[in-house]
């Protein structure tokens, strides 16, 4: 139906995409527009609270190797999620 739906010009809402055996029930009916992260389960708690710790550490290793003490203007991080969309 959604895709009929959304051939017709109508609007398809987003729902989690998955897969059916390992996330059950809650990614049918298909045809809707997928995201691949559910904003509602990721990040937890502990890995919220974790990320927060990992961030003061990097912040503080900058600042403790620049020459005057000074704060990083910038900083970058590279994050991978392809393990979280491929486990629950």
């Amino acid at each position: 139906d959604a895709v009929a739906h959304a051939l017709g010009g109508g609007y398809v809402r987003p729902a989690v995409g998955g897969d059916l055996i390992r996330d059950g029930a809650g990614v049918l009916p298909t045809g809707r527009n997928i995201h691949a992260l559910d904003p509602f389960r990721v990040p937890s708690a502990a890995a919220a609270a974790r990320g927060a710790q990992i961030a003061q550490k990097v912040l503080e290793a900058q600042r403790a190797a620049a020459a005057d003490g000074a704060w990083p203007e910038t900083v970058a991080v590279t994050l991978w999620g392809l393990n979280e969309i491929k486990t629950r």
